[in-house]
């Protein structure tokens, strides 16, 4: 905020109309916490995000992390969707159950995408349009399949071009953890943009190139 950040629609950014200094913010799995402690910072600062949420709607805790009971946790419910759906905070699918896309037949994939859809849909009486792949597992496959099932992107974490935008259905994200630092996360930004400023000179000179070769 105090860089002059804003967080546009998800629709500007692919669409090409963010502002400069713009930044997506998203949170996978639609923990409680998205309502009770990320919602009123967001709020406070004028800032939007996406939530990525399971569909299963009978299940309220992180059933996918049953091995680990010290990690059980809440989520959210309906209502609290609502309520932050209506407040500008956009509401994609992260599937029904939190499996991995990759391991599954091609009719359990389409399942994972279409039911979350649409069940979301439903929920907060909006369009849902975009999808993180759980566990960031993605696959050409997987991305065709996204894309077949009407979202009109998919999000990974730490795979996907560093050029921005390159491939709208395995968009790179910065990963922040629960045990991130301010300085932490200046400096994973700071080797994401000199890698990104690396692609894009790599990019210009092809370019230059190619524009000469059809001169000459």
């Amino acid at each position: 905020k105090a860089l002059g950040y804003s967080t546009p629609p998800v629709a500007d950014v692919l669409a090409g109309r963010a502002p400069r200094r713009s930044v997506l913010l998203t949170f996978d799995d639609g923990y409680l916490d998205n309502f009770t402690v990320a919602f009123p910072l967001l709020l406070a600062h004028g800032f939007r995000a996406v939530l990525f949420v399971l569909s299963d709607f009978r299940r309220r805790r992180n059933w996918w992390d049953a091995l680990r009971p010290t990690r059980s946790e809440r989520l959210l419910d309906v209502d609290q969707l609502r309520e932050m759906q209506a407040c500008g905070i956009e509401i994609g699918s992260h599937g029904v159950t939190h499996r991995g896309l990759t391991t599954l037949p091609d009719a359990e994939i389409d399942r994972e995408l279409r039911v979350s859809r649409q069940r979301l849909e439903d929920a907060v009486d909006a369009p849902v349009t975009t999808f993180a792949y759980p566990y960031g597992l993605v696959t050409p496959s997987v991305k065709e399949r996204v894309q077949a099932a009407g979202y009109h992107a998919g999000f990974a974490v730490n795979s996907g071009p560093l050029a921005q935008l390159h491939d709208p259905f395995e968009i790179r994200r910065v990963l922040v953890g629960n045990r991130s630092s301010p300085l932490y996360l200046v400096a994973k930004l700071g080797l994401e943009q000199v890698a990104r400023r690396g692609v894009g000179a790599v990019r210009d000179r092809r370019r230059a190139h190619a524009a000469h070769v059809r001169a000459a």
